[in-house]
């Protein structure tokens, strides 16, 4: 999120990150790829799903990561025509049990 929201609430689609995205997205565009736009790290200070962020501190989700979120997707979406989105994965390699949203005793799925 740090790419794209610095502190909450505060939005910079002119970085260096987002401007990356952008040309990985007008490439896709042009060749009529559809798009499973993943965020890998929330970032230190966001909420995250279960139990304890990247850092171990203790938190719930909440609505300031949702709304980040949204406002990356309206802004890829609606604003930059980025239609070419099609899913969204809040964190890399969804459904694992060992994942940071899930605590840190947590296992993997059998």
């Amino acid at each position: 999120m740090r790419m794209y929201e610095p502190e909450r609430g505060r939005f910079d689609w002119d970085s260096d990150e987002m401007r990356t995205l952008y040309r990985i997205l007008d490439i896709c565009r042009e060749l009529h790829a559809e798009v499973f736009l993943t965020q890998i790290v929330a970032g230190r200070g966001v909420e995250c799903i279960s139990g304890r962020g990247p850092s171990g501190q203790r938190s719930e989700i909440g609505a300031g990561f949702a709304v980040g979120v949204g406002a990356l997707l309206e802004h890829l979406v609606k604003d930059r025509g980025y239609t070419s989105i099609r899913w969204f994965c809040m964190t890399n390699e969804p459904g694992m049990g060992w994942g940071w949203w899930n605590g840190r005793t947590a296992t993997p799925p059998r």
